[in-house]
């Protein structure tokens, strides 16, 4: 299973070839988070008219492929992965650390997405670039 992070769901409602070619490389199934998802919303400005054609795209997506849950395991697994690369003097995004987490404890290995810099420090995931 591939998981999708944010920076790639945006790029796919932007229409941007190069990362549903990636995709289709990389083969399926596919999943993202909750935490993903959260991130989307919270990046929607609901005074913008586009945001709602934003909403619905996301809503659909999120539909298709499987949804993985924020839970109290996945919770502590990012949390341990947050606090191995702070000792390190390699923090990143609390949202990352959670989406880690998340995709780490249901057995994702790959994460496709255009933040390199902040997963290829989580040594239990594969990025997958486009």
């Amino acid at each position: 299973m591939i998981g999708i992070d944010t920076s790639a769901i945006i790029d796919l409602f932007k229409g941007r070839k190069e990362v549903k070619e990636a995709l289709l490389r990389a083969g399926g199934p596919y999943a993202s988070t909750q935490v993903n998802y959260a991130e989307l919303m919270f990046g929607l400005n609901p005074e913008h008219p586009k945001s709602k054609l934003e909403e619905e795209y996301y809503d659909e997506f999120f539909s298709s492929i499987s949804l993985l849950r924020l839970t109290e395991s996945t919770t502590k697994r990012a949390a341990k992965i947050h606090w191995e690369l702070k000792t390190a003097g390699k923090m990143v995004e609390p949202f990352d650390c959670l989406t880690a987490g998340i995709l780490i404890e249901n057995g994702v290995t790959s994460i496709m997405t255009k933040n390199i810099k902040h997963f290829e420090r989580m040594k239990d995931l594969k990025v997958i670039s486009y």
